[in-house]
């Protein structure tokens, strides 16, 4: 696909079924490939043209069908979908998808299985985060921030904690828990990409029926959405999977 596009970003959903799935896709196709081009691709199948480019643009608004393995077991768990915004650009794939845990754990599983993605994070997401949009709340990172313009982070330390305190005229015991949990939340950020993402048995069994096999549904997989997490999933690869 890559040959193919030059960007591609995914919009919202249409549809969703078992065994294929209806999205809304911004395209910017390389330079002589085009619609006809995408449908060549084996999982993809351009239903309709939206908006195509005006003026100098190159951006077209496709309505397409993906039947990709990976697409149909994100579907077919009923508890996990793709976050607008997923794409495929010149960096590669950054593939974004939410949940609940055993299902994103299955996804994942079965993304380990088709392909080798080179980052794999997955963060609890609450209210706040998800309205903030990173990993850190603004107090954390006027807290962080103003730590790091002073010094602390500097090899040796510029400043203690008592006087960085101090200029922040918040209490020691407090800057300390707040910087215990900002490096805390930057590390598991970071180090979360490592995650093995290790399935049982059961699970792997349960991942091959469900991504490869041909039953419509399974109890098994429609699990409670006790907690929700993100997972991004950035892969070199020429597929794109909403």
């Amino acid at each position: 696909m890559c040959e193919v596009c030059a960007f591609a970003e995914f919009i919202g959903y249409i549809e969703r079924r078992v065994n294929n799935v209806r999205i809304i896709l911004r395209v910017v196709f390389n330079e002589g490939f085009g619609i006809d081009d995408l449908n060549n691709i084996s999982y993809i199948q351009c239903e309709e043209t939206m908006l195509k480019p005006q003026g100098d643009e190159n951006e077209w608004i496709l309505l397409v069908k993906l039947t990709h393995k990976l697409t149909n077991l994100n579907a077919r768990t009923g508890r996990t979908h793709t976050i607008p915004g997923s794409r495929l650009d010149h960096e590669g794939l950054h593939y974004h998808i939410r949940g609940s845990p055993l299902s994103l754990k299955l996804v994942v599983g079965g993304a380990k299985m088709l392909f080798k993605p080179d980052r794999v994070s997955a963060r609890g997401l609450s209210v706040k985060k998800v309205a903030n949009s990173g990993i850190l709340s603004p107090q954390q990172l006027r807290i962080a921030k103003a730590a790091f313009d002073r010094g602390w982070y500097s090899v040796p330390r510029e400043i203690t904690m008592s006087n960085l305190a101090l200029e922040l005229k918040i209490a020691r015991s407090t800057l300390s828990e707040h910087l215990g949990r900002i490096e805390t939340a930057i590390m598991h950020d970071i180090f979360g990409s490592f995650s093995t993402f290790i399935l049982t048995e059961e699970q792997e069994a349960l991942l091959n029926e469900q991504a490869f096999g041909d039953r419509e549904e399974s109890d098994e997989m429609q699990v409670e959405l006790d907690r929700v997490f993100a997972i991004d999933l950035v892969e070199d690869t020429d597929t794109f999977i909403p």
